[in-house]
């Protein structure tokens, strides 16, 4: 972060303290490194750097912030209330496919279908092919027989210029069971060199929303 001086700076030295809080969503010591440091401004100097190493969090996919807070013992030198405390952002710079922050977690029975949202971000300018596949878990025995999702995969393709694609998956309503929810599974396989963001693999409820 760049910290600016402004008014007479040729005859005058300052000296504050910034350091980093953790308010916000990002994490100390997973997103980023707490951080401490005095910022000495010479004579003539007009503006210093701020550094805060930022580190790389596998298991978030979202853009971040955290707090930097800077002061010094003559507070007359700080006049402007943007440099007491700042926000910073980390942006996420992900790339791959994944699942899309609005793909259903849930489905009804009597949908007639589910559709599963696969994003891409990044990995730009090429075609890429893979597979989504969906799989039927928690299976009761009379599931087995009547079974409202059938396992299988479909073929996706994004073109370059590809940012979201559709899965959609056949659901059939089964005639033996009231008011009960079940899981199945949705995965992407991606196979060699293909980077993914978030979940490779989802569980999906399904909910019979029959009654008598």
């Amino acid at each position: 972060m760049e910290i600016k001086r402004t008014g007479e700076i040729d005859g005058v030295s300052n000296t504050l303290t910034c350091f980093t809080s953790p308010s916000g969503s990002a994490e100390q010591n997973i997103d980023y490194v707490y951080t401490s440091k005095q910022i000495s401004f010479p004579k003539g100097s007009s503006s210093e750097n701020f550094t805060v190493p930022i580190k790389s969090n596998e298991k978030n996919f979202n853009d971040l912030h955290f707090t930097i807070n800077c002061y010094t013992t003559n507070t007359e030198h700080i006049d402007s209330s943007s440099c007491k405390q700042v926000q910073a952002v980390i942006e996420d710079s992900s790339e791959g496919f994944g699942f899309c922050s609005d793909s259903p977690m849930s489905v009804k029975e009597n949908a007639g279908n589910y559709t599963a949202k696969i994003c891409r971000k990044g990995f730009e300018n090429r075609t890429s092919t893979f597979e989504v596949c969906v799989a039927k878990e928690n299976m009761t025995y009379f599931e087995k027989f009547h079974k409202s999702i059938a396992d299988k995969c479909e073929k996706v393709t994004f073109q370059p210029s590809d940012l979201q694609k559709n899965v959609t998956f056949l659901v059939k309503d089964d005639p033996w069971g009231e008011q009960e929810v079940s899981t199945f599974e949705v995965s992407l396989k991606l196979g060699m060199g293909l980077p993914s963001f978030g979940e490779r693999v989802r569980n999906v409820s399904l909910i019979d929303d029959d009654s008598k």
